[in-house]
């Protein structure tokens, strides 16, 4: 009875083995059929993704490097053989058709920007021991480089070229333009663009947004530092240079009307604006690089850079800043400022000569005899001009005002001007001359102080 009890037990054990055995090799052909045919382990992907990380860091090319470095997608491997997709950032341009026969501009552009976003670039490479082998990144690389060159070529065609200026610089007026009349109706396709769009320059009128755009010359673009810095060198005239001549130019014209003549401020400001875009057109020579990237243009929002490039633009600031500017203005209109020279005097005696730096406003002058306080000699002196007086050997006391309009010897310049005076100074005798540069520093030899309009009257 033990000796078929032993038997028994051993034949239990022996099936019990083989059962395991079967159990086992069950489950690890099961391992290696997922393994065989089913997407990759996450400790592959890490290995595909630092393997092209690390040839990022040696590439010079700036496409090849952005695409090992957009990462893998759709990973799986078979027995010997590891497949994914990366991103090749190729817009397919030449299967969107030529970008001049679009109907729809902006949807061509964006479905350009789409397609560089996708990962379609499918590349199969081998694998030993659970890497990538020799072989297999001699594989990645070369696919890489093809496709790089792909990509480039499109973004450097002159379809994209064109459908990017399209899109960031629409040209605001159709036909030739000769005088500002040809700027006042602009472009439909730019009425709808700057309908959407208003925000870039504050909502000013559509008479301001086409000065700003038709002053922009030209659009270069580069592609050679990849798809995430595409640099578009702009050419064009600084519209901040547009806002300050045109205020000058307003606040002139009008300095020499009275108040009851004086045009409407904002249609008059819209009127500049065209005028002014013409020939700042034609002399335009500033460059700004705006460096864009393709992840941004395909949000369909405008890039920082672009958006910065147009900062200097607010007609609601230039409209106050003229407005203020124009309050300062008497109500009575501007005379024509007197040739340089003697106004009034004598003009015998010692030689005083006087001038001025060359960024001054015309500088109307007086000598006032220190003793009987009358004003002996006036004079006007005008920027890089000098102008001689002659008074009588004595003691004076000079006076002097300055501004941008004058008001006649009365007014003056009026509240726009400067007002300044000396110390009482010795006029020598007619053997002498004396010289006197008109600052409001004390930096000189006669000591200056602030006047009035009083004192000079």
């Amino acid at each position: 009875m033990k000796k078929n009890s032993g038997s028994f037990h051993n034949v239990l054990k022996k099936v019990m083995f083989l059962y395991l055995l079967v159990l086992l090799l069950t489950v690890v052909a099961s391992f290696s059929a997922a393994e065989a045919g089913g997407s990759a382990s996450p400790d592959l992907t890490s290995v595909v993704n630092e393997l092209l990380l690390q040839e990022a860091t040696k590439q010079k090319d700036a496409w090849q490097k952005a695409i090992l470095e957009g990462g893998v997608e759709n990973l799986s491997t078979d027995e010997n053989t590891v497949t994914f997709s990366l991103r090749s950032f190729n817009p397919k341009t030449a299967d969107l058709g030529a970008f001049a026969s679009a109907e729809d501009s902006n949807a061509w552009l964006m479905s350009a920007l789409k397609n560089a976003s996708g990962h379609d670039l499918e590349i199969t490479a081998e694998i030993v021991d659970g890497a990538v082998s020799a072989k297999g990144k001699k594989v990645i690389l070369a696919a890489v480089k093809k496709a790089a060159s792909a990509s480039k070529k499109a973004f450097s065609g002159k379809d994209f070229t064109a459908a990017l200026k399209a899109y960031l610089f629409p040209v605001p007026v159709a036909g030739k333009v000769k005088g500002a009349s040809d700027l006042s109706s602009p472009d439909p396709q730019f009425s709808a663009w700057y309908a959407d769009h208003g925000d870039l320059l504050n909502n000013a009128p559509v008479e301001a947004a086409i000065a700003a755009f038709y002053m922009q010359k030209s659009q270069t673009l580069s592609v050679k530092d990849g798809p995430h810095a595409l640099t578009l060198t702009c050419v064009g005239a600084s519209l901040s240079d547009l806002v300050e001549d045109s205020i000058s130019e307003i606040r002139d014209k009008q300095a020499y009307l009275p108040l009851a003549e004086r045009s409407d401020l904002e249609n008059e400001l819209k009127d500049t604006f065209l005028s002014k875009a013409i020939s700042s057109a034609k002399k335009a020579k500033n460059k700004t690089v705006l460096t864009l990237d393709v992840d941004d243009l395909v949000t369909g929002e405008f890039p920082v850079s672009y958006r910065d490039y147009f900062s200097s633009f607010s007609w609601d600031s230039t409209v106050y800043a003229l407005s203020t500017t124009l309050m300062k203005l008497p109500d009575i209109a501007a005379q024509p400022v007197p040739k340089a020279g003697v106004l009034s005097g004598r003009n015998k005696g010692t030689r005083v000569i006087f001038k001025l730096s060359d960024d001054s406003n015309p500088t109307y002058i007086i000598m006032r005899d220190a003793n009987t306080d009358n004003i002996v000699v006036t004079a006007m002196a005008l920027p890089k001009k000098s102008v001689t007086v002659k008074v009588p050997q004595g003691y004076y006391y000079i006076a002097w005002g300055s501004g941008p309009y004058w008001y006649g010897e009365q007014e003056l310049f009026s509240t726009l001007g400067y007002y300044n005076k000396s110390e009482r100074v010795e006029i020598l005798s007619p053997r002498y001359y004396h010289t006197f540069k008109l600052v409001t520093s004390n930096s000189g030899n006669v000591s200056v102080s602030g006047a009035n309009p009083e004192d000079l009257r």
